[in-house]
């Protein structure tokens, strides 16, 4: 068996990492995890300290509602309508010449 410290720094793997990663999250899990990777298994104390880091954690401070500014809203733009160019001037027809 090789050591659990050797093939996790090979590997780039952390106890949390592993135990995070198991289907079930017990110390049995954890040392059958071990046993069939053929490595030896880490302290209970390390398995303990790992779960730990795992669980959210609480916050000392009350969350405090902050308020947030007021919206200020931007004034469209105004533009020419778009259309014919002499639409507000009086359409005039030219006189038949008979």
């Amino acid at each position: 068996m090789t050591s659990w410290e050797y093939t996790y720094k090979r590997r780039g793997w952390s106890l949390a990492n592993v135990v995070r990663g198991l289907n079930e999250q017990s110390w049995v899990a954890f040392q059958r995890f071990h046993q069939v990777n053929q490595m030896t298994c880490p302290d209970k104390s390390l398995y303990d300290e790992a779960v730990k880091s795992l669980l959210p954690q609480q916050a000392n401070n009350p969350k405090t509602k902050t308020t947030s500014k007021a919206k200020t809203v931007r004034k469209t733009r105004t533009t020419k309508p778009k259309g014919a160019t002499n639409e507000g001037k009086r359409q005039r027809t030219r006189k038949k010449t008979t």
